[in-house]
């Protein structure tokens, strides 16, 4: 009896490795593929699928939708925040990364086009400094062409050149423009 049990776990576990392994190996396969061929990573779907390593300090769920798990995201927007990290010294925290346009309506209904929604944009904050600390390295790197400053996050993106937008809006107050430190100037003027 006790040799038949070995015999069925030995089949059963070979029948395993035989059937489930082969799919996750395909399934690494695809995303790399994925990454090779397109250079970004796109709709995945799946907590579990997201728990991909995307650089030194960053998950890929972090930047996943909060309503289904959906992601996009453009691989300036790694490396920038990533360099972010690197050159101020603090933990970075996403607290916002791809929208689907169904959150972005519900957040902002004035603003339907977010890049959010392209996998260009994230909120983010530090666990470890004031806004205003790091601001001063967000302000700093070239990649960050949409800067704004909230009273608890900065939204950061990394839009086409020649499309730079800056703004800070704090306590109800909303000021843009063309620069980061223009607008910081106004800011501290009034």
């Amino acid at each position: 009896m006790r040799i038949k049990i070995i015999i069925f776990v030995f089949i059963v576990a070979v029948s395993f490795s035989i059937v489930i392994f082969p799919h996750v190996k395909v399934l690494s396969q695809q995303v790399d593929a994925v990454l090779a061929t397109y250079g970004s990573i796109g709709y995945t779907y799946g907590e579990k699928l997201n728990q991909i390593r995307i650089s030194k300090n960053f998950w890929l769920s972090e930047f996943q939708s909060r309503k289904d798990g959906t992601v996009k995201i453009d691989p300036k927007l790694i490396t920038a925040i990533q360099l972010l990290r690197d050159t101020a010294r603090v933990r970075i925290n996403i607290n916002s990364g791809y929208r689907t346009k169904e959150e972005q309506l519900k957040l902002n209904p004035l603003l339907p086009n977010s890049y959010h929604c392209k996998g260009m944009a994230a909120d983010i904050c530090s666990p470890d400094c004031d806004l205003l600390y790091l601001i001063k390295y967000v302000s700093a790197i070239s990649a960050f062409r949409g800067i704004g400053l909230y009273d608890d996050h900065i939204h950061v993106d990394v839009r086409p050149e020649g499309q730079e937008y800056y703004w800070i809006y704090k306590s109800g107050r909303r000021i843009v423009g063309d620069s980061w430190e223009a607008v910081y100037r106004v800011w501290g003027e009034k």
